[in-house]
């Protein structure tokens, strides 16, 4: 089993991947647990890791590496969103859309 940045688990607009590495440590033991338990270390029994990593973290990186493509295709709304940041009415609205 992979974790954090061994699975490249790293937010692609953040650069950053503690979060993730946490989170996929905590589900890798949850894992690790369930084979010692079942005493299964099957690939097919170890794929329910995969599927978990997929279904509690593949949403919120789907969700980074689109907007980073669409970041990527057009810098102008990059300098746009830094510019809106700024401005104190409207900064808490963009960090919440980034995040």
């Amino acid at each position: 089993m992979l974790c954090g940045d061994a699975a490249s688990l790293i937010d692609p607009l953040q650069g950053h991947g503690i979060d993730l590495a946490i989170r996929s440590g905590i589900l890798a033991a949850t894992q690790a647990a369930a084979c010692v338990a079942q005493n299964d270390f099957s690939a097919a029994f170890m794929h329910q890791y995969d599927e978990q990593l997929q279904r509690q973290l593949g949403p919120q990186l789907a969700h980074s590496y689109r907007l980073m493509r669409l970041l990527g295709t057009r810098p102008w709304l990059m300098n746009l969103g830094t510019r809106l940041a700024r401005l104190p009415g409207i900064s808490a609205w963009v960090k919440r859309l980034l995040a």
